[in-house]
Order: structure tokens, then C-alpha cells, then sequence
């Protein structure tokens, strides 16, 4: 089970969750940029993406998820004036959702993968400004 940390060195308050050795739960996954790029957790089991959005009309990709489990955070960490990124979850969310539009700093959509059928999809799980359809 994690343990809490908090650091105050910069004034404010910062909570990050880590493991019984002192590593983050999450793994850093570098943004691949808004040219088509794809968002992929790699060897990762749960990691989050921190996009630099910095154009009106980028695009990404997350693939299909390669087993059930797995967990992506993608955080619009920076949002240019005018910017936004559209975000294409392969194999869809769950009904008719696929896509998912970042145009707010601090946005984000966490999502888990789960077994469907014989293969494995992505669910979404929380969000907070951003648009999905």
C-alpha cells in the first residue's frame, strides 16, 4: 500500500503517492506532441501523460490497452491560448465515446482497461474538463 508524501518546499502543498520504495504508482509517459502522436503506456502498468497543448487543432491516439488492469492518466498540464487536442481512444470508452478534447489547463481523464470479449478496452473511469463524445 502507498504512503503519502507532501512537500511544502515551493509554499504550496503537493501530495504525490508512492510505493513501500519510495517510487511514484504512476510512471511518467513523455507527451508525444499533437501531430498524430500516440499515447502509449509502453512496459508501463499505470502511468499519466502530461500534454503540452500548444496548437488549435492537435490530434493523438491512445491504442487499444494490451491487458486488463491497466490505468492512463492524461492531464492537459499546459493549454496555450486557443489550443486544444483531441485525443482518440482506440476501440472506444465504452458505448458510442471515443474521443476526448483537452482545451483546459488542468483537465484531465483517467481511464482502465478491462477485458471485453476475447480482447481488452478502455473505460472511462473520472474526468474533469474535457469534453467526450
Amino acid at each position: 500500500m502507498g504512503e503519502r508524501i507532501f512537500d511544502n518546499s515551493w509554499g504550496q502543498e503537493v501530495e504525490d503517492f508512492v510505493d513501500g520504495g519510495g517510487q511514484p504508482l504512476l510512471d511518467a509517459i513523455p507527451d508525444p506532441g499533437g501531430a498524430g502522436g500516440v499515447i502509449d503506456l509502453g512496459a508501463a502498468f499505470s502511468a499519466q501523460c502530461d500534454l503540452a497543448v500548444t496548437d488549435i487543432a492537435e490530434t493523438g491516439t491512445v491504442p487499444a490497452p494490451a491487458g486488463r488492469g491497466r490505468q492512463l492518466l492524461l492531464n492537459a498540464h499546459s493549454v496555450a491560448p486557443g489550443g486544444a487536442r483531441v485525443v482518440t481512444v482506440t476501440g472506444g470508452l465504452g458505448g458510442a465515446m471515443s474521443m476526448l478534447s483537452f482545451n483546459t489547463e488542468g483537465g484531465f481523464a483517467l481511464l482502465l482497461s478491462i477485458a471485453v470479449g476475447a480482447g481488452f478496452g478502455w473505460r472511462l473511469v473520472a474526468w474533469l474538463d474535457v469534453g467526450v463524445t
